[in-house]
């Protein structure tokens, strides 16, 4: 995932019931997921939503720096890359201004909403530990992954260090309603990712489909002095193409890697 501005997605699309009167297995919720995040990578439409975002600048405790933003976000579906859709924004206001040629903003992410699950490539499912448990009274499942030490498998080879992903579905219809992703701070500073990030989803209107969208994310640096909010609403299916207005300047870098 690139570093520089947005979000993710997840939709219900796939079947992730467990068994009646009985604890699910690890193995059947691990395949139901990546069957999950197939289902979603091939539904999923190009689409545009308002996006709210407070990033900071802190300092021992205190916020140096603010900067508020309110903006389009669109995703259009582009087979030219490789997490197969393209984010670009328009920039309504900045702390309640029209914006200017440029601006500057202290933390921004990018890249997370094409592929926020992150379960898309089944080659390296045998990269993880799962743990699988039940909470809200089994209304609730949390599917926990962490790396493996490094191997020779040559699909383990981009799983970052210290790669760890918690998952929350909702049993009773299937989606996945909450992803929370970390890595090593080592590992964020060489591959420009971000070292944590956290998201919510729920159920969201497009037309005639009803997917799972975002609508709140979180994200910091390794010293939590870089820190980012976004809200997500309105969403619609994308008619236009989004002009780029203006352009914008991250201090420090920040984004929000791979999930």
């Amino acid at each position: 995932m690139r570093i520089l501005p947005c979000i993710a997605v997840t939709m219900a699309v796939g079947a992730f019931v467990a068994p009646a009167q009985q604890t699910p297995s690890v193995d059947d919720e691990v395949a139901r997921l990546f069957a999950y995040a197939r289902d979603y990578h091939n539904r999923l439409p190009s689409l545009e939503c308002d996006e709210s975002i407070d990033s900071q600048q802190v300092k021992n405790g205190k916020i140096k720096w603010e900067v508020k933003v309110e903006a389009v976000l669109s995703e259009v579906r582009d087979p030219k890359i490789s997490d197969g859709f393209r984010d670009s924004y328009q920039f309504k206001t900045v702390n309640g201004k029209p914006p200017g040629k440029s601006f500057k903003i202290p933390y921004l992410v990018q890249g997370a909403f094409p592929n926020a699950i992150g379960f898309a490539d089944e080659s390296q499912k045998n990269c993880f530990d799962y743990k699988l448990s039940q909470e809200d009274g089994g209304a609730t499942l949390s599917l926990e992954l962490a790396a493996k030490p490094p191997s020779s498998n040559p699909a383990c080879k981009d799983v970052f260090e210290d790669y760890r992903k918690i998952v929350l579905i909702d049993v009773a219809s299937g989606a996945v309603k909450h992803v929370t992703r970390t890595m090593s701070p080592a590992a964020a500073r060489k591959h420009h990712e971000t070292p944590f990030a956290s998201i919510d989803y729920a159920p969201q209107s497009l037309g005639d489909l009803t997917l799972w969208l975002p609508t709140h994310l979180e994200s910091h640096d390794e010293k939590d002095e870089g820190r980012m909010q976004a809200s997500f609403s309105n969403y619609h299916r994308f008619a236009a193409k989004v002009t780029i207005l203006p352009d914008i300047k991250e201090v420090p870098p920040g984004g929000v890697g791979k999930p």
